[in-house]
């Protein structure tokens, strides 16, 4: 029978996820925002800055937890299935975040 994590395991990656989801609200909005006139400039550049510091402590969080979990693989210490899924969904918003909004290019905020 396989035991339930720990709450600090799963913590880690819930927190990435909620990280990642804000970053992609944030995004979207601040692209529904626009940016045209001088006020709404300014709320789409917050928005904007704040995705990409909530996705980038998203990356962090994710990326120390799969490191973790790949060393607790290795250490042959138990890894739950409830662990690795919310890893699995923690990579792939992030990645599609990503890719959806990409630092330089299209949507990334070059004014246009």
């Amino acid at each position: 029978m396989e035991r339930a994590p720990a709450v600090g395991a799963v913590g880690v990656p819930i927190s990435a996820l909620v990280l990642g989801a804000c970053a992609a609200v944030l995004f979207g909005v601040g692209n529904a925002v626009g940016f045209l006139t001088e006020t709404t400039e300014a709320l789409f550049i917050g928005m904007f800055v704040l995705g990409w510091i909530s996705l980038a402590w998203a990356i962090v969080l994710e990326g120390t937890f799969v490191v973790l979990l790949g060393l607790r693989s290795l250490s042959r210490r138990p890894v739950f299935r409830s662990e690795v899924v919310l890893a699995s969904v923690g990579v792939v918003l992030i990645a599609v975040v990503l890719i959806m909004n990409p630092l330089w290019g299209t949507g990334s905020g070059s004014g246009g």
